[in-house]
């Protein structure tokens, strides 16, 4: 896959992404260019983004998380426990779950909500309904309201990012 020095290793993983460090190719532009350029003739690779200034390498995936494994165990042996860990395990849980979740929705309602669109109206509603209740001063309501905008914010697509991380 990619010809990587000795020195590279996974900063993180999650399900659908994980970030490699390069410290010895740091400024290395050329390096990290043939790296992004490769990226894209793999299946299930869906974006490689570098950073030459930091060392970086991003690469954002559908892998099934046996190859992911795999891969950890042939080019990162001693990290490969990180791919597999717990927490891992239970981010890809909470994540399948809210997909899950998020995709019924939108067939419910014809693509027209989705998880993110349902929570910022649920919390919308009850930032108003402590406001009717004459609850200026305590957080609920504006705290809700925090809440609401932020989900609202994230669950949007993102436009395609012009910089690399």
């Amino acid at each position: 896959m990619f010809n990587l020095p000795p020195d590279a290793y996974i900063s993180h993983a999650t399900s659908g992404r994980f970030r490699i460090k390069v410290p010895s190719k740091k400024g290395d532009a050329a390096f990290f260019q043939s790296l992004k350029e490769l990226g894209g003739n793999f299946p299930n690779i869906h974006e490689v983004s570098v950073n030459p200034l930091s060392g970086s390498i991003l690469i954002k995936h559908s892998l099934d998380p046996a190859i992911m494994q795999e891969l950890a165990r042939t080019y990162f042996p001693d990290q490969a426990k990180q791919i597999d860990s717990p927490s891992s395990n239970i981010h890809r849980q909470v994540t399948e779950t809210y997909t899950q979740v998020d995709n019924k929705i939108k067939k419910f309602t014809g693509g027209e909500m989705d998880l993110g669109t349902v929570s910022f109206a649920a919390l919308l509603i009850m930032g108003i309904y402590q406001i009717s209740r004459g609850n200026f001063m305590a957080p609920a309501w504006y705290t809700a309201f925090w809440y609401a905008l932020n989900i609202f914010l994230k669950s949007k697509p993102k436009e395609k990012d012009t910089g690399a991380e």
